[in-house]
């Protein structure tokens, strides 16, 4: 066996030494419980999903923008749609 090979062989074989050799986990805790009011409800602090809702909306309260503040926004860049129609 070619000594590149052996090496693959090796390490192959310490790496799945090191997976099963590992003592198994003492517990696996749940997952929180959120009644249904909770996951239908839109967030107001704390997204309790990666989506917000469990209808995935990625919807969020605007409160920290209002009328007063962008007015004073300006735009920092801009790209350019080209149509050759």
């Amino acid at each position: 066996m070619q000594s590149w090979a052996k090496r693959i062989v090796c390490a192959g074989m310490a790496m799945a030494r090191a997976v099963l050799g590992r003592p198994a986990q003492a517990s696996i805790q749940s997952a929180p419980a959120f009644t249904a009011k909770e996951l239908s409800a839109l967030p107001t602090s704390d997204w309790i999903t990666n989506g917000g809702t469990i209808s995935n909306d990625r919807y969020w309260p605007l409160t920290l923008i209002n009328r007063d503040k962008a007015a004073g926004l300006k735009a920092k860049w801009r790209n350019g749609m080209a149509c050759d129609a």
